[in-house]
């Protein structure tokens, strides 16, 4: 619990974790002006030590066991006292503590695609988008905030549908321009010009397109306003809903084997008992 502190039932979770050998993410939420500097810089400095002493406490139970640094500088609006989910110093810090966990060789977790929106709309749309780039562009392993509405207070399912178009483009854009042979595409050339022929006409053009060369959006409108006014004029918010029903209509959830539910459920209640005794 920021500033600096573990309470014993945190401390023990994360001892008891280790020593069964799962994996242990550590994940402090600072609020810079709260809980932790109101500079960016402070709060990271605090995050990382708090992230360092959670990782060194499960080291210290099973040495080597696999540890996950997490980014959860939770940007609060100084003038009304809330949560600001969507403002950039989200991607900004979600960036810089990609890149304290590299410096460590330490796989992370950072938050990206936030938002302040309680809905879809375009504030929801360039807040994700600009938070989401940042990190994704320092290497981040994860970007968490998917689906998530409101600053984290609440989530919807169009947004989830959203959200993973963004980070299709975010891949397409981290994966960069492959240059070589192939892609300098000097014999194609040659042989357009040669033969006078479009492009279009190539198995070149054929093969680089299934190979992926130009990202291809799941439910961004592309075309003119004649063919969208045939589509029903619709915005991408009804799109977003359309794929969702699609999902939920058809989609079926895999079981769990054989008395696997029974036993995670009654793990869960005797941590819930074990955690209210402690305190």
């Amino acid at each position: 619990m920021s500033p600096l502190k573990f309470p014993i039932p945190v401390a023990e979770t994360i001892a008891r974790i280790a020593e069964i050998g799962l994996p242990v993410g550590i994940l402090p939420c600072p609020i810079p002006g709260v809980s932790a500097p109101v500079t960016i810089a402070g709060g990271l400095a605090l995050q990382h030590a708090e992230n360092l002493a959670g990782i060194v406490i499960a080291q210290m139970v099973r040495p080597g066991v696999p540890c996950l640094y997490h980014s959860r500088l939770s940007i609060p609006d100084a003038r009304k006292a809330v949560g600001a989910g969507g403002s950039p110093e989200m991607g900004m810090a979600g960036a810089a503590a990609a890149q304290l966990a590299k410096h460590h060789h330490i796989p992370c977790d950072v938050y990206g695609v936030c938002t302040s929106s309680k809905m879809l709309d375009p504030q929801a749309g360039f807040e994700k988008a600009i938070n989401g780039i940042l990190p994704a562009l320092m290497n981040a392993d994860q970007i968490s905030g998917v689906g998530i509405l409101e600053d984290g207070m609440s989530g919807a399912y169009d947004h989830v549908v959203m959200d993973n178009e963004i980070y299709g483009e975010i891949l397409h854009l981290r994966r960069g321009i492959k240059v070589n042979a192939s892609t300098l595409a000097f014999n194609a050339i040659q042989e357009a010009v040669a033969q006078k022929q479009e492009f279009y006409m190539l198995m070149h053009t054929t093969e680089q397109l299934r190979a992926g060369a130009l990202y291809e959006p799941v439910l961004a409108h592309r075309g003119y306003w004649d063919a969208w006014e045939a589509e029903g004029k619709k915005s991408y918010s009804e799109y977003a809903n359309q794929r969702v029903r699609e999902i939920l209509a058809t989609h079926t959830v895999p079981p769990l084997p054989g008395g696997v539910a029974k036993e995670i459920n009654k793990a869960i209640e005797e941590t819930g008992r074990a955690y209210v005794e402690a305190q």
